[in-house]
Parts: C-alpha cells; sequence; structure tokens
C-alpha cells in the first residue's frame, strides 16, 4: 500500500492541549470535518493533564500550546518531550516569534505554527506531514538501533533509551534499575555446530527474555523505541539488548 492510500484509511488521535476553549472548539470543528486523513481529537487545558493522558498510550500527535495554566514558553514543550520523547508535537502560539519556533523545533517539535495564521487546511497539512515524517525517522532509527537478528536493541539503542531514562529520573527522583544478564557458552556452541546454530541460541534466548515482559509499545509506533518493561514496584526496565 503506497503512502497516500494509507494516510486516506487511517484515523489518528490527536491529543489537543490549550487551554482557550474557543480556539480549542475551533480546531476540533475543523480536525473533525477532516477526511484525508481524519483525526480523533481528545482536548485538556493543562500540561499535567496532557502527560497523564499520553501515559494511555493512545496518541498519535500533540497540538500544543506554549501558554498554559501552568506552564509558558519553550519551557513548556521541553516538560512534555522529557515526559514523552517519542511522540510527534506541532507547537501552537499567540506570537509570530521566529526565533522561538526555530528553537522549539531544534529541541524537537515537528512544526511552530501561529496561531492566528491557522486555518483548516494548513493544520491538517502539517498533522498530516509531522506523522509521517516521524514514521520516516523511525525508519531510519531502526536501521541504527535494533539489532537485526534478535530485533532487540544493540548497544547504541540501549544506550539511547538509558540516557532518556537517566534524565527523567534526575527530574522526577524515581529510582531506575539495571538487570544484566550474562549469556555462557555461546563460543562453544559456535565452535560445535556452527554460527548459524550460534545465531539460532541468541533468537532462542532473546524470545525466552521477552516473554516474561510486558511488551510496552511507545508513542513511536516503531521498533526502535519499543520497550521491554518489568514492573518492579517502582522500578522498571526499558530495554534488553545483547
Amino acid at each position: 500500500m503506497d503512502l497516500k492510500l494509507e494516510i486516506k484509511s487511517s484515523k489518528f488521535n490527536v491529543l489537543l492541549i490549550e487551554d482557550n476553549l474557543d480556539f480549542a472548539t475551533l480546531l476540533e470543528k475543523r480536525l473533525s470535518t477532516a477526511t484525508n486523513p481524519s483525526f480523533q481529537v481528545k482536548h485538556v487545558e493543562q500540561l499535567q493533564e496532557g502527560i497523564k493522558y499520553l501515559a494511555k498510550g493512545v496518541t498519535n500527535v500533540v497540538l500544543l500550546d506554549l501558554t498554559l495554566p501552568d506552564s509558558r514558553g519553550l519551557d513548556t514543550f521541553l516538560k512534555l518531550h522529557e515526559q514523552a520523547p517519542s511522540i510527534q508535537v506541532v507547537v501552537l502560539t499567540g506570537f509570530d516569534d521566529e526565533s522561538l519556533g526555530l528553537e522549539v523545533m531544534r529541541q524537537g517539535a515537528q512544526d511552530y505554527l501561529v496561531k492566528n495564521q491557522v486555518d483548516g487546511k494548513l493544520i491538517v497539512r502539517s498533522l498530516q506531514y509531522a506523522i509521517e515524517r516521524h514514521r520516516l525517522q523511525n525508519a531510519l532509527a531502526d536501521l541504527a538501533l535494533i539489532d537485526e537478528l534478535t530485533g532487540l536493541h544493540n548497544r547504541r539503542g540501549f544506550l539511547t533509551l538509558a540516557e532518556q531514562q537517566v534524565k527523567l529520573s534526575l527530574r522526577t527522583k524515581k529510582g531506575l534499575l539495571l538487570l544484566f544478564i550474562d549469556l555462557d557458552g555461546l563460543k562453544k556452541i559456535n565452535d560445535s555446530y556452527g554460527h548459524q546454530t550460534g545465531d539460532q541460541a541468541l533468537i532462542d534466548v532473546a524470545d525466552i527474555l521477552k516473554t516474561p515482559f510486558e511488551n510496552r509499545t511507545s508513542q513511536r509506533g516503531s521498533a526502535a523505541m519499543n520497550s521491554r518493561c518489568l514492573r518492579l514496584r517502582h522500578a522498571k526496565i526499558v530495554s534488553i539488548f545483547f
């Protein structure tokens, strides 16, 4: 299926974080009439409400106002991005500030729109492009972060996720758990039965490790950011890699 047909047949979940009820209602009406693709909108008025909703894992893209009752300016985006680094975000603002727009996109936002310049076609196109750009970025990330043999994170993928989790742990003052498992006897398998059998042993071990873990697919919707999580009271394992 080509991209155009896939977009036409898709329905995307949009989280709108906006405290101006009139503007939020206008956006919801405009998005509700879109059919190429179509959108389901969830509206909240505060940043913390939005971050809490993102934890449900049903959102494809966020429309984020930078000026909210509980956060203002660039810090609004940074707080959300830190909590949900894999979600694509289109930023809304009442100020035509090009420097702020460039900075928020450098920090990871997919697009930056000025409220009084937004019409129905523009907002739909911006969301559609944000989703597609993110899909392409995920495909490239998979090539760099995922071990082709086992489907688990490679060392680079693990370190990328670990860095995000350490930053989040420091900010939220919650602990992390790192579980180290050593795989013995692989060289003997390779020497005795050949590398193909050794590869199969790695695949089997990877499957065994995955089984008792809760499969939590990230906001990216991509293998590059899939986390195999084990809930151990207040700690969690964010990745397994060889």
